[in-house]
């Protein structure tokens, strides 16, 4: 609801009582570290990051839940505007009183900062909308300028978080090309194992395949595709953040790779795999509800949604954007994934002698093995449904290349057909 909202507001709430909001204020102020339940101020913020210019924006309606803090009454309401006062009672209600019958109409002062606002004036009027779901303000805004958001929430001991983030972009600006929301840190050295990803660990693959040092955008982009959104995709797709508490998805990602480093010569999928075991062991409890949540994911997923994921996962419409894929279910997908990421990526790499590239290791599955097979199948007017066949004749096949019974691709079909 929009202040000036009255009649609307009257029909479908109360009148939110002093009482009531200061009890919540001093319950807040009882908490442990009970310092940090005050209501934020700017100024601990400028001291941690100072910013780099101000501008006078103008008059707005602003979201009252982007208004997180104060610029000079921070002592006077707990987190969220909660008045902790007695001598605020008199006050707080007669604004109350205003506010709820349009007899005020004054606009607030703010001052932006990282995306979310600090009053300036009107911390009483601010109290009242956050206690009565009225959900914008008419607001003049002063903004002060830094290149990066504030996370939220932002509270005093996460400082070190914001200067951490701060630093990263100050040196390394990746916002610039990858958008900032992309990233959900938690833990303050995630700034520097992203850092150290990117500008050493990846550059250095770059360099090895394509035989040239990149320029910072490329660099960063050729990242964000070829390791970090693949990564990610695995860790929400395999509810890991379930693992680890108090970690985000960047947090986890940056636990990955340091998991990686001195396993380089493993596959992707081998280290994911590995990854997994060795945290359930740290974490027995947390594994249950990951096993679980996991569980449910199967079940739930969709046969679309298990396409979604396989051409993901392997951008096979990438390198191949005419790629013919008969339908199938869930299980169809997940069996094609597995056979690329795992069993045909170990034959490349041996075939290699190297680690191979995504883009080689889907080529060669779909030109020599996939589409042949097809092929294959299809020249012979196999009544059976492709799904369920070529899932029977590659696990035969797979059998007898492990048992060194060697067979081409076209001896194992006649085969597996007689």
């Amino acid at each position: 609801m929009r202040f000036g909202e009255t009649m609307k507001y009257e029909e479908n709430s109360k009148k939110v009582r002093f009482e009531s909001v200061y009890k919540q204020g001093k319950r807040n102020l009882t908490l442990l570290h009970h310092k940090n339940n005050y209501l934020l101020s700017i100024h601990v913020l400028l001291q941690a990051v100072k910013p780099e210019g101000e501008t006078y924006s103008g008059v707005h309606d602003i979201a009252v839940d982007q208004i997180i803090g104060t610029e000079n009454r921070s002592s006077d309401f707990s987190a969220g505007f909660f008045p902790v006062h007695k001598w605020m009672q008199q006050r707080w209600s007669r604004v109350r009183d205003l506010m709820l019958t349009d007899k005020i109409t004054d606009r607030i002062k703010v001052l932006e900062y990282g995306g979310y606002y600090f009053v300036r004036d009107g911390n009483h009027r601010v109290s009242v909308a956050k206690t009565h779901n009225i959900a914008y303000l008419t607001a003049e805004v002063i903004t002060l300028h830094i290149p990066i958001q504030l996370q939220y929430p932002m509270t005093v001991d996460r400082l070190p978080l914001l200067q951490a983030k701060y630093k990263f972009y100050k040196q390394y600006p990746v916002f610039d090309v990858i958008p900032e929301h992309f990233f959900q840190v938690e833990q303050v050295k995630t700034w520097d194992i992203l850092k150290d990803s990117i500008f050493r660990g990846h550059k250095k693959w770059f360099i090895r395949k394509n035989g040239y040092e990149p320029e910072f955008a490329e660099l960063v982009q050729s990242w964000n595709i070829e390791l970090y959104t693949v990564t990610m995709y695995f860790i929400n797709k395999h509810s890991l953040p379930t693992l680890f508490p108090g970690h985000m998805d960047t947090d986890i990602f940056c636990a990955l790779m340091e998991f990686w480093n001195p396993r380089e010569e493993q596959t992707m999928q081998e280290v994911y795999e590995q990854f997994i075991e060795e945290t359930k062991k740290r974490n027995r409890v947390s594994y249950l509800h990951f096993a679980i949540k996991d569980k449910i994911q199967w079940i739930v997923t969709t046969d679309e949604q298990s396409k979604f994921d396989f051409l993901h996962r392997t951008r096979l419409y990438t390198f191949y954007p005419d790629a013919e894929i008969p339908k199938g279910n869930k299980y169809w997908y997940h069996f094609l994934s597995q056979q690329i990421v795992d069993s045909h990526y170990k034959y490349v790499k041996h075939r290699i002698g190297r680690e191979p590239y995504m883009e080689e290791v889907v080529s060669s599955w779909y030109e020599e093995l996939f589409e042949p097979a097809f092929e294959l199948y299809k020249e012979n007017a196999i009544v059976e449904d492709f799904s369920s066949f070529y899932i029977k004749w590659m696990r035969i096949w797979h059998k007898k290349i492990i048992k060194h019974q060697i067979c081409g691709l076209k001896e194992s079909f006649y085969i597996h057909i007689r």
